[in-house]
């Protein structure tokens, strides 16, 4: 199972490690990835080693990466940063308990769904898409 590098280290980051633990359950390999100068290098998340951006780059295996923050800002930062590497993918990652009409949803990549969100019908997502925990998406939505 390919690693799956989370970037950032703070609530939503966490949030998206206990997806990836909730659906995946122990074998889910994960890291977090701070910035060079972040107060989290050499430390745990949720048992989960966090390693800079600069170690992350050096890296040449297969990836599976998240973007774990709500500034869209710095998300299209970050996202810039990687979109030329061809050993990175940007899965969507959807919570186990999500109800959605698989039939009549599409979905870019990178996006993120939370624990018990309904996605009704005839909806349409972009990418880096990030629905939080106990929402609804009406239908005829893009």
């Amino acid at each position: 199972m390919k690693t799956k590098y989370i970037f950032g280290t703070k609530g939503f980051a966490k949030e998206v490690e206990f997806i990836l633990y909730d659906n995946l359950g122990e074998e889910a390999n994960v890291v977090f990835v701070a910035e060079n100068n972040s107060e989290d290098l050499g430390t745990t998340i949720n048992g989960r080693k966090v390693i800079s951006e600069q170690e992350f780059f050096t890296l040449n295996e297969e990836m599976e990466c998240f973007i774990a923050v709500g500034s869209p800002v710095v998300k299209q930062k970050i996202y810039s940063k990687l979109k030329n590497k061809s050993n990175i993918s940007f899965p969507n990652l959807v919570h186990k308990s999500v109800v959605f009409d698989n039939r009549f949803v599409s979905m870019g990549f990178g996006n993120i769904i939370c624990s018990h969100v309904s996605i009704t019908t005839n909806i349409t997502f972009g990418n880096f898409v990030h629905i939080n925990l106990n929402c609804t998406v009406g239908h005829d939505t893009t």
